[in-house]
């Protein structure tokens, strides 16, 4: 009994699936299709009989023999017009198929082919492209910037997120041939398509010349403003240049909710600005200002940058990850490296952010 209640509820899930799908034996011959296979495929020219096997039709089949011949994986996709269908403007109208080799022990040999949307097809490759570019556009991990050892974690909560992170050199003190170490952090409001594009502009667009957070972020305000995206999409963000010359963490907020955390011996401090403007086109009148604040650390000390999605997590026994937990974990790690891979083995898969973290060893000036 509970046999037939389990295989009627698949059957019920594959009714009601928004896409075609079928199973067929070797030779094309149609073992099962669900309802919105046939709306695509009923007016086929061959009527069959209740008596008769039903076949593919032939793209299908053709599609099929090259998955059988190819030999080099065990699916392949293309986009198929549907036979004798045609919208309201007299187009053909076409479909993304792919073609799988079954594994299961009972269907091995038989071939199971999902019918989507064209457009809706193309744009999922279209994701995983700009998914590829926005991955390409991170910065190196786990190296060295101006002297600094530093390593970051990220993950995006859909397929491309808003954050996006930037690391590098300044030459801050040109006459001693050392440079300072800059990090930034951005977030844009919302996430999909929009989030990745502005993401991917404001590492386009930041002035890696600037060795003031807050001018920097004045700088980038301006430009996102020629943008004139007149709607409530704005960026959150924070800015560090570490000089090690004089021991100082130099940063600017542009209403980022995270804290900074530094950690020094057996303690942790944690600060931040509590006013600053975020970077929005319709948001502010007027001049908006953004300011550097300072802090002094020691040789040896961490420093941790991250995005609000972290402290919006859970860790795997469902506690919320918050500033206190943040500070028991640096208190617990020796190193950057260990605390960014004590924070990513706590941390729950199931995220409402996008989650980003960098972490930076302040020792000693190193050649970079």
């Amino acid at each position: 009994m509970e046999g037939n209640v389990t295989a009627s509820y698949e059957h019920e899930a594959l009714e009601a699936l928004p896409y075609g799908v079928f199973i067929s034996d070797a030779e094309g011959y149609v073992l099962y299709s669900n309802t919105r296979y046939k709306e695509d495929y009923h007016n086929d020219t061959k009527v069959w009989k209740p008596s008769e096997r039903e076949q593919l039709h032939s793209s299908l089949l053709e599609l099929l023999d090259k998955l059988k011949t190819d030999g080099k994986g065990d699916t392949v996709g293309e986009v198929l017009y549907l036979p004798d269908k045609y919208d309201n403007r007299g187009n053909r109208i076409e479909r993304y198929v792919s073609v799988r080799r079954l594994q299961d022990a009972q269907l091995a040999g038989n071939y199971m082919g999902i019918i989507e949307d064209a457009e809706f097809a193309n744009l999922q490759e279209d994701l995983k492209r700009a998914r590829t570019l926005q991955m390409n556009m991170l910065p190196e991990n786990q190296c060295m910037q101006g002297g600094i050892r530093y390593g970051y974690r990220y993950k995006a909560a859909h397929m491309i997120g808003g954050d996006m992170i930037n690391v590098y050199a300044t030459d801050r003190y040109p006459e001693q041939k050392a440079k300072d170490t800059m990090a930034v952090l951005t977030d844009v409001s919302g996430h999909g398509t929009l989030g990745s594009l502005l993401a991917v502009f404001t590492k386009a667009s930041w002035d890696m010349t600037e060795i003031s957070p807050a001018n920097a972020f004045a700088d980038f305000y301006q430009k996102f403003k020629k943008l004139e995206i007149a709607d409530d999409t704005y960026i959150t963000g924070v800015a560090c240049r570490i000089d090690q010359t004089a021991q100082k963490i130099i940063y600017s907020y542009a209403g980022h909710d995270a804290p900074l955390f530094l950690k020094h011996g057996n303690t942790v401090r944690v600060f931040r600005q509590e006013r600053s403007c975020v970077i929005s086109d319709v948001w502010y009148r007027g001049n908006v200002h953004y300011a550097d604040s300072e802090e002094v650390f020691s040789d040896g000390d961490i420093f941790v940058m991250m995005s609000d999605g972290i402290l919006a997590c859970t860790d795997q026994n469902n506690s919320i990850i918050d500033e206190a937990y943040i500070e028991r974990l640096l208190l617990r790690s020796r190193s950057a490296t260990e605390f960014l891979d004590n924070l990513w083995r706590v941390k729950s898969d199931v995220q409402p952010d996008d989650c980003t973290v960098l972490a930076f060893d302040l020792t000693d000036r190193e050649e970079a």
